[in-house]
């Protein structure tokens, strides 16, 4: 499906990005509002976010209208099966987002929208621990309408989530799975492929012990990344670096795939692409000599790849 909208528009506090993608048989419509990062926490040695130009945001009442007014504005036109917003943080945070638009504006709108049934937010792991009152009030204002949550988790790995400054750690990520869970809010779970001061053979055990946790979870869908490489890891750790590859990922894909259908669960897949664009981010190297694209779209279409590599 080719994307009837993919455009930035300007607002009075910032670009806005919005884009309509077909994922698995949904419609979708993301809306990237003006980064403002994760407040008061570790900042992840593979997040660019807080390299981002929109960090010292200004979150007010006056900015809050604003991103429900472009809410409205593409849900009225686009008529999405689902709104994702994103601000490159955990919009539960009052100083990354401002809070009625989160919580109360937006998915009231969407419980009346006749069409959008799934309103998507990203939020840190120990942020859903820390604010569970906040995700029951939208579960509320959405009324028969559906949340799902972005979920980093990265790695389910106390060595590896420290070493790149993560923050959290395998409790903190089955507590908040639990709460997910038990309040039946879907979830989408991160798990990063590669990474600092990482051999293939660890980086490919990690994703593969990381995405079985998903599973045995109940996660709604398991994305998988290429390592997020920031100025700060250019800069201080270029030789230590594990970029992984294609061969690297399609063997993940098939050990995942495997103990899904052998734990007789429907969990969807979804990977970092090339084509997404982001100055920020090492995707898998796609476009490597020898490589054709069309082979490796047919070949991810097997698993289960919940977006069509050409919409992203």
């Amino acid at each position: 499906m080719k994307q009837p909208v993919s455009k930035k528009e300007r607002g009075k506090f910032g670009y806005y990005k919005i884009t309509l993608i077909q994922v698995g048989k949904e419609k979708v419509l993301y809306i990237t509002i003006p980064y403002k990062g994760c407040t008061k926490t570790p900042i992840c040695l593979f997040c660019g976010v807080q390299e981002q130009r929109d960090k010292d945001l200004k979150i007010n009442r006056e900015f809050g209208k604003e991103v429900f007014f472009m809410a409205k504005k593409y849900l009225n036109e686009c008529s999405p099966d689902s709104l994702v917003l994103y601000n490159g943080g955990n919009i539960l945070r009052s100083k990354e987002m401002f809070q009625s638009t989160v919580l109360i504006d937006i998915p009231g709108f969407i419980a009346f929208s006749p069409k959008c049934r799934v309103y998507e937010i990203e939020v840190r792991v120990d942020d859903v621990i820390r604010f569970q009152k906040k995700l029951e009030v939208i579960k509320f204002h959405l009324k028969t309408k559906k949340l799902r949550i972005r979920l980093g988790i990265e790695f389910f790995d106390n060595e590896l989530l420290e070493r790149h400054k993560k923050g959290i750690n395998t409790k903190q990520i089955q507590k908040a799975v639990d709460i997910l869970n038990k309040l039946d809010i879907e979830w989408n779970g991160y798990v990063m492929l590669g990474g600092l001061d990482m051999k293939k053979d660890e980086a490919v055990k990690s994703a593969i012990k990381t995405g079985k946790f998903m599973i045995d979870n109940n996660a709604f869908k398991i994305s998988i990344n290429g390592i997020f490489v920031t100025e700060r890891l250019r800069k201080t750790f270029c030789n230590r670096i594990y970029v992984p590859n294609y061969s690297d990922l399609i063997f993940v894909l098939t050990e995942l795939c495997k103990y899904r259908d052998k734990k007789q669960k429907s969990v969807l897949f979804k990977v970092g692409f090339e084509e997404e664009e982001m100055g920020n981010i090492t995707f898998f190297p796609y476009g490597q000599k020898g490589i054709n694209l069309e082979k490796i779209k047919k070949k991810l279409n097997n698993f289960n790849i919940t977006q069509n590599i050409k919409d992203l």
